[in-house]
């Protein structure tokens, strides 16, 4: 125990990427997700784990952590990826078919084409905390993305 927490006090998922100039390898535990940009297309790294339950999914704190670990590396030139959590993911990735949602990773990355840097954050505040997404979700909506500047 640490300052009168347990490890399960602790418990949170991982997605991951580590991203050089040829190649990228992608780690994941439990939900969220990682879309990444090849050829024009959004693509899922890794479908999100999902328990029998709401909120239950793997953790980086259970002890068969890794055996939960999901790693892949791509030797694919990557034009943009992004990393999210939970709270996002029905409202991104199409459930049924198990892939991105084409039209909102587009809109995501014109953001930067359309939008000088000082606009840019405000306009994905304005997307990931507007009504449509925040009425979907009451979970966090943490959104990280990168993408590659021509």
């Amino acid at each position: 125990q640490w300052e009168g927490y347990s490890l399960r006090d602790y418990a949170c998922t991982i997605v991951g990427a580590v991203i050089g100039e040829k190649k990228a390898i992608f780690f994941q535990i439990g939900d969220g997700g990682i879309v990444i940009k090849e050829n024009k297309n959004f693509n899922v790294v890794f479908w999100p784990i999902e328990g029998m339950y709401v909120n239950m999914t793997n953790f980086i704190t259970d002890k068969n952590y890794e055996n939960n670990l999901r790693v892949t590396i791509s030797n694919n030139y990557l034009e943009g990826l992004t990393l999210f959590t939970d709270g996002l993911q029905r409202q991104i990735l199409d459930m049924q078919k198990r892939e991105a949602y084409q039209r909102f990773f587009d809109y995501v990355f014109d953001i930067f084409d359309k939008y000088d840097d000082s606009n840019i954050l405000e306009e994905f505040y304005l997307l990931l905390d507007g009504n449509e997404i925040r009425k979907r979700s009451d979970d966090d909506r943490t959104f990280i993305i990168a993408k590659k500047r021509i």
